[in-house]
C-alpha cells in the first residue's frame, strides 16, 4: 500500500490540509517542520485513518469529536482507494466514507490494502517517535522487545531478524534441551557425568591412600631386613659348601 495523499480535513490544529505526496511517486518523501508545527498529530492522524479515531481521542482541541475528519488518496496494486475517516473505533459501523463524506466505503477493502499488518506492527514499522525511539534503543541494550529487533535490524543491516533468531533458537534445540537426552550437548553432558562418576569410583580417598602409603614403607624396611638376613645366610651356605668340596682330601 502506498500513501498517495494524506487530508487532515479537521484533526487537531489542522483544518482542510493535506500532505500530498504525487510530485515524486517514487522514493523517499520527508516531513519536516520546527517543533509544535503538528508532526506527531499528522502522524496519530495516519493511525485514525488506518486503524480508526478512538471515541477518547485527544486532539479535540480545535474541532470537536463528532466533527474530526481524516481523508486519504491510497493505492496499491489492485488500484486506487480515496476515504474519509470519522471518529469511531476500527470495528463501528459507517466511520468510512467516501470522498464526499456521505457514501459509504467498505471496510474490506482497507484491510486488503493492509495485508493483516495491524496496528502495533505498523506502529513499530512505520510509526516510531522519539519516545518509542528511546524505548526502542534501550530494548536494543537489554536484548529485548519487538521494537529493539527492529532498530537491532535497521542498524545491522540484517534482514529478517526474526526469522533469523527463530532459525537460531532451532539451532539451539538441536543442540541443548533442558529435559532432552539425545540432543548433542545433553549427550556430552551425561557423558561427561558418567565419566567423572567412574573417575571417582577408581580414585582412592587420601586417607587409604596415606594407610597404604605407610603399608608400603613399613614392607619396604622389612624386605630391606630379609635381604641383609639372606645375604648372611647365602654366606654361610658357600662356605659349608666349600667344606664339603674340601672334605675327601682332608
Amino acid at each position: 500500500m502506498k500513501i498517495v495523499r494524506l487530508d487532515l480535513l479537521a484533526y487537531g490544529p489542522f483544518t482542510r490540509e493535506s500532505l500530498d505526496f504525487t510530485s515524486a511517486p517514487h522514493g523517499l518523501h520527508l516531513v519536516y517542520g520546527p517543533n509544535e508545527a503538528g508532526k506527531s498529530t499528522a502522524l496519530r492522524a495516519l493511525f485514525g485513518l488506518l486503524y480508526g479515531i478512538p471515541i477518547s481521542c485527544k486532539d479535540t482541541f480545535l474541532h470537536s469529536g463528532p466533527e474530526l475528519r481524516i481523508g486519504a488518496l491510497l493505492s496499491d496494486e489492485k488500484g486506487s482507494l480515496e476515504c474519509i475517516r470519522r471518529r469511531g473505533n476500527k470495528s463501528a459501523k459507517g466511520v468510512l466514507r467516501a470522498a464526499d463524506d456521505d457514501a459509504l466505503v467498505d471496510p474490506a477493502r482497507l484491510e486488503e490494502m493492509l495485508a493483516g499488518l495491524d496496528e502495533n506492527d505498523f506502529s513499530q514499522r512505520f510509526g516510531i517517535d522519539y519516545r518509542e525511539l528511546v524505548a526502542g534503543g534501550k530494548q536494543v541494550v537489554d536484548g529485548q522487545g519487538d521494537l529493539g529487533q527492529l532498530l537491532f535490524a535497521a542498524a545491522s543491516g540484517v534482514a529478517n531478524l526474526g526469522n533469523v533468531l527463530r532459525q537460531l533458537d532451532e539451532d539451539a534445540g538441536e543442540i541443548f534441551k533442558p529435559t532432552g537426552r539425545s540432543t548433542l550437548l545433553n549427550k556430552a553432558l551425561a557423558d561427561l557425568k558418567e565419566t567423572k562418576k567412574r573417575i571417582h569410583q577408581s580414585e582412592l580417598s587420601l586417607k587409604t591412600w596415606k594407610t597404604r602409603q605407610d603399608e608400603l614403607e613399613v614392607a619396604e624396611e622389612k624386605r630391606g631386613e630379609i635381604e641383609k638376613t639372606l645375604q648372611f645366610k647365602q654366606a654361610d651356605q658357600r662356605r659349608v659348601e666349600c667344606y664339603v668340596r674340601v672334605q675327601p682330601d682332608l
